[in-house]
This record gives structure tokens, C-alpha cells and sequence, in this order.
């Protein structure tokens, strides 16, 4: 009997994740660690400036407050992929990401650069110089992404699991840029103890909104009904710009 009972329950748990999502509250919320966007604390809350836009998209929809699952990025941007009902944050929106998901916009804006130290004194004139140095990005961010197409040859690439580990490699002069959010690096980087007057930028490559993810297979009325929500959110007089000034975060 209690084996027929622990049979229905992971039936039904399979059912729930693969039936289509109906309402906000029936999604899975994934995030990886991107101070200052989202990140889980030193006492194990879920915070950051994204975290804040979902709450109020919560409120302003009527839905209580969900869980929010923490993975590296790479792992929570393939099960917003593959698994139905999953929402992923913060996500660069890029053309080669266009049609892997579907989109909530924005929670801010961003541009994608190459940073280097100072004390390298590194000058380059055109994309192409910077193909010479050696460069950091994080697996599967958009700053990988970037590299990859302005096809930077992959032995001069190093990849890292973590935004951390990336900066450090940096800092400790192991490689010479690093491929990243603007807005997330900045901040990082003050909090790691670094001067940012040690530190350029070498390089634009590009500049994407930043969103909420949805895995390809969601609701398109859901979508809207979020994005509803989302746009109510930046409506609201002085709520994001009080945000901005939270995280010490200039996204536009």
C-alpha cells in the first residue's frame, strides 16, 4: 500500500511539472548568482535588484510569494531550456537567444564590455586587436556568447562557473579582459575591495535589455499577463529609480 501511494505521488509531482503553467504563481523561478541583480545573501535570502521587480510584479498581480531556486548558470539556463513552467533571471536579451525563450521586458538594460586593468595598459583600435589578448567570460553568459560571435579564438578564452572566480582571475592579472555586464562587474568589483580607478573599459561590444526568461513552451497569455504586471511596475513614480540608487546600480 505504501508503495502504491509513493508511486501516485511521483506521478503526480511529474504530472504538475509538465502540465502548462496557468498562473505566475505556477512557474519555477531560477537564478544564479549576479550580484547585484540576484543573488542569495550571507543569510540565505534571496536579494537583488531584480528580486525587488519580482516581488512588486508579485504584489501588483495578486500572487503570493514564490520560492526561488539557486544554480550555477549554466544549469539554469539550460532547465529554462528543456523544463517546462521555468523562468530564468536576470537574462540578457540577444539575437541568439531570441527564439530559445520567451520574454519579460525590462528589468534593466546593460552593455556588454571588455574590462582591463589599468596597469596592463592595453590599447586596442579595433575588435580585432583584442582577439590577441587572453580574455575571461562566464560559461553560457552572454559575455561568452559575445566572444564566441565575434569569433574570438577559443584557445585565447578561458571559462569560469562563476562570476567571482572570473573577477579574480582578473584582478590577479591571469588573464587581460574579461567579457561581462558592465553593471554587474562594477559593483562587484567595489565589493571585492577593488578601486575602479584601476580598472577600464577597453571595449563595447554590445548592449541588451536585460529580462525575465521564460522556457519556449510557456503560455503566451501568461507572458502577457507578467509583462502586464512588469509594466505596471516600471509605471510606478520613483519605485525603480529608488532601486537604482539601493544597489548603487545605473542600468540606462
Amino acid at each position: 500500500m505504501k508503495a502504491s501511494k509513493y508511486i501516485v505521488c511521483i506521478f503526480l509531482s511529474l504530472f504538475c511539472l509538465n502540465s502548462p503553467a496557468k498562473t505566475i504563481a505556477d512557474l519555477v523561478y531560477v537564478i544564479d548568482q549576479f550580484e547585484p541583480y540576484n543573488y542569495r545573501a550571507a543569510d540565505g535570502s534571496i536579494q537583488g535588484f531584480a528580486v525587488d521587480i519580482l516581488n512588486q510584479v508579485w504584489l501588483l498581480s495578486g500572487t503570493a510569494a514564490q520560492t526561488i531556486q539557486v544554480y550555477p548558470w549554466a544549469r539554469g539556463y539550460k532547465l529554462a531550456q528543456k523544463q517546462k513552467n521555468t523562468l530564468l533571471f536576470s537574462t540578457t536579451r540577444s539575437l541568439s537567444r531570441e527564439h530559445q525563450f520567451k520574454w519579460a521586458c525590462p528589468i534593466g538594460n546593460t552593455r556588454i564590455v571588455l574590462i582591463a586593468r589599468r596597469s596592463k595598459n592595453i590599447k586596442i583600435q579595433t575588435i580585432n586587436d583584442a582577439k590577441k589578448y587572453k580574455t575571461v567570460a562566464i560559461m553560457s553568459d552572454i559575455g561568452h556568447q559575445m566572444l564566441q560571435k565575434n569569433h574570438f579564438d577559443n584557445t585565447k578564452i578561458e571559462l569560469s562557473n562563476s562570476l567571482d572566480n572570473a573577477l579574480i582571475m582578473l584582478t590577479k592579472g591571469r588573464v587581460d579582459f574579461i567579457s561581462i555586464s558592465e553593471s554587474i562587474a562594477l559593483p562587484k568589483l567595489v565589493k571585492m575591495g577593488e578601486s575602479l580607478k584601476n580598472y577600464q573599459i577597453v571595449w563595447v561590444l554590445e548592449e541588451f535589455p536585460i529580462c525575465f526568461a521564460f522556457n519556449p513552451e510557456t503560455d503566451d497569455a501568461l507572458v502577457k499577463m507578467f509583462q502586464e504586471a512588469l509594466d505596471e511596475v516600471h509605471e510606478t513614480p520613483n519605485f525603480v529609480q529608488a532601486l537604482k540608487q539601493k544597489y548603487h546600480l545605473v542600468l540606462e
